[in-house]
């Protein structure tokens, strides 16, 4: 007679196997996105070095509509004098609308002028950055637990039908 309970059991634990250890790797992949999204956000708001400093202005900015945002984002885009002429660039995304005609702190190469950065925004990267380090070290941390959890408690354990104590019925039972 043929019996398939096992197999099915078997299926069962594979399936909830996966699923435990997917939730750590989820956790970790988010935990390395916010990380990487917070210094690609810091490169644009940080002074480089060897950049020249000065004071721009908001001239303008665009309104982006996107699909997947609960509502409109605005590229600010900043102006600002060097080498007696106005070069102007986009900022990073604002949820707010910006204050056309404040002033905007700029960090600027001086071979290019046009490669520059905003740096009155501040910094705004600290956050992402800090909680991907969080989600980094929680998913590795359930990775961790959910090893020791499946491979070093499971030998651990006392197997079905043992006492535990290495006596069987009376009489020692020799290991080997």
């Amino acid at each position: 007679m043929v019996t398939y309970a096992p197999r099915a059991r078997n299926g069962r634990r594979y399936t909830a196997l996966v699923l435990l250890f997917s939730l750590p790797l989820v956790w970790i992949a988010l935990g390395s996105g916010l990380i990487a999204a917070g210094l690609g956000t810091r490169s644009q708001v940080e002074p480089v070095a060897g950049w020249a400093q000065t004071t721009g202005w908001v001239a303008g900015f665009r309104t982006d509509l996107s699909p997947y945002d609960k509502g409109p984002n605005y590229t600010p885009v900043i102006a600002f004098r060097a080498a007696g002429h106005v070069v102007t660039f986009s900022a990073p995304e604002a949820p707010a609308p910006p204050t056309v005609g404040s002033q905007a702190r700029v960090a600027y190469d001086p071979r290019d002028p046009a490669d520059a950065h905003d740096l009155s925004i501040g910094s705004s990267w600290e956050g992402q950055f800090y909680l991907g380090v969080g989600f980094l070290v929680l998913g590795v941390a359930l990775m961790a637990f959910f090893c020791w959890l499946v491979f070093v408690r499971r030998k651990l354990a006392p197997r079905a039908g043992s006492t535990g104590t290495g006596h069987s019925g009376g009489r020692h039972v020799r290991s080997g």
